[in-house]
């Protein structure tokens, strides 16, 4: 009881599969992203995501506690890149380094989301649903 409304509460995101079926092995890949009316390459982040059982997942906000609520990818989760316009809605993505072993994904949030309700007596609670568009990859050892 002596933490409760102090602590923050996390809310991830997640992909089902151990493993994304989409392997790259370059360290250093070039990608073209075709995106959405409307969108652009800056409206994507590449991410970095956690193995969890049969599950990747990764952090897009917190909230509660003393600090209130942040949305967004933990930083230490972005990769770096840069964008050049090749096309209508097609963009070439070139790495600002090589990558390590593992899973990442390209993430577009749509701002759509359902309600993370709050507490009742006795603990917070936390639930809801987030929209957007990933295309995730990985690159093995």
């Amino acid at each position: 009881m002596f933490t409760y409304g102090m602590r923050n509460e996390h809310w991830d995101a997640y992909l089902n599969g151990p493993q994304s079926k989409n392997v790259i092995n370059d360290r250093q890949p070039v990608f073209y992203l075709y995106v959405p009316d409307g969108a652009s390459a800056s409206d994507f982040i590449l991410i970095i995501l956690e193995k969890k059982g049969n599950r990747r997942e990764f952090q897009i906000g917190s909230f509660g506690g003393i600090t209130g609520g942040k949305s967004g990818v933990k930083r230490d989760k972005e990769v770096a890149f840069t964008a050049e316009h090749a096309g209508i809605r097609t963009y070439k993505i070139k790495l600002d380094a090589a990558m390590k072993p593992g899973e990442y994904a390209f993430f577009m949030g749509t701002g759509q989301q359902a309600t993370m309700a709050g507490g009742s007596t006795g603990g917070a609670r936390s639930g809801g649903a987030a929209a957007g568009r990933i295309y995730d990859f990985r690159i093995p050892e």
